[in-house]
């Protein structure tokens, strides 16, 4: 029996083989989905083979051990500023947020120095315990299913899930959890790769946005939509530009052993190095611009709202 794509079950036919151009720890088969044009992993994992997709430092860790990483973190900041401003033009003073595979935190911090009520949820503990100790954001260790009981009680009124949707195996389980986690009209926000992108069609095979084996679906705008319908969501509000990622999946795709994270991983971050490639992601700025303002962006940044019963 031929597995449907996870995001609209449509019919998915051979596209191609990519290797894992982060961990070398293979290549991998993907399927385009005959419907939605969403690409998808062949066969799909099973969830226990998940862990040992990702080294042990995949998530970003900020640093104040040299100047160099200083600036980094300077950077990030301000580049997530744009994430902010999209969230929080739609939110209530003091809404309580929570940030589904949140990292280190960064972004819990910047809404909470606004006032907002923040939660993180991430399945490393490590970067659970740099959120608290960096920036006394609280977070749940675990999966939504393992933080169910204590987030529900929580109540959020807004969850965001940056970069984390395209990671996951059965992704309508995944939304159906957070619907009912959510009050009427709650809100979600939701960034993942465009693979209807410029830079997906230029690149193909070598796109950064890829990252295979743990993308495991990588969403058109339609499979997207597709998904967040079938799990009880509307999208209202959408943006194909994000300033932290767009550019910089343009200069990891053009010199994939200059990605800060690969280099990390082996070793090799050297403030000359980082500066670098930091001046390759400025440089292809107005070309991830220019893909956003013709609607095929690099990444897919939607608001999407809950629908009550009976919609």
């Amino acid at each position: 029996m031929r597995e449907a794509c996870p995001a609209c079950g449509g019919q998915l036919e051979s596209w191609g083989a990519v290797p894992d151009r982060l961990t070398d720890l293979g290549i991998f088969s993907l399927g385009r989905c005959r419907s939605c044009a969403s690409l998808v992993m062949q066969p799909l994992p099973a969830q226990r083979q998940i862990p040992a997709f990702y080294p042990a430092d995949y998530w970003y860790r900020e640093s104040d051990q040299s100047w160099v990483s200083r600036l980094e973190w300077r950077y990030r900041r301000w580049v997530l500023g744009d994430h902010v401003r999209f969230v929080t033009r739609f939110l209530k003073p003091g809404a309580r947020l929570l940030d589904v595979g949140c990292g280190g935190g960064t972004f819990l911090f910047l809404l909470k120095q606004r006032g907002y009520q923040v939660k993180g949820l991430d399945f490393s503990p490590q970067a659970a315990a740099e959120a608290l100790r960096r920036y006394r954001v609280p977070v749940a260790v675990g999966s939504l299913r393992d933080q169910k009981e204590s987030l529900i009680q929580w109540a959020p009124e807004v969850v965001t899930l940056f970069h984390v949707l395209e990671h996951l195996i059965d992704p309508g389980l995944e939304l159906k959890q957070i619907h009912a986690m959510l009050p009427p009209a709650g809100q979600l926000f939701l960034q993942v790769p465009n693979v209807e992108s410029w830079q997906s069609r230029f690149f193909r095979g070598r796109w950064y946005g890829l990252d295979v084996p743990r993308h495991v679906v990588n969403y058109s705008a339609a499979g997207l939509r597709a998904v967040l319908r079938s799990a009880g969501f509307d999208i209202t509000h959408g943006k194909a530009f994000s300033l932290r990622d767009n550019s910089a999946s343009w200069a990891s795709s053009l010199l994939p052993a200059a990605d800060p994270l690969r280099r990390k991983l082996a070793g090799r971050g050297s403030g000359i190095n980082t500066l670098s490639y930091a001046g390759l992601v400025a440089a292809c700025q107005p070309l991830a611009a220019l893909e956003a303002a013709w609607g095929r962006g690099g990444t897919l940044f939607v608001r999407a709202v809950k629908k009550s019963e009976g919609q």
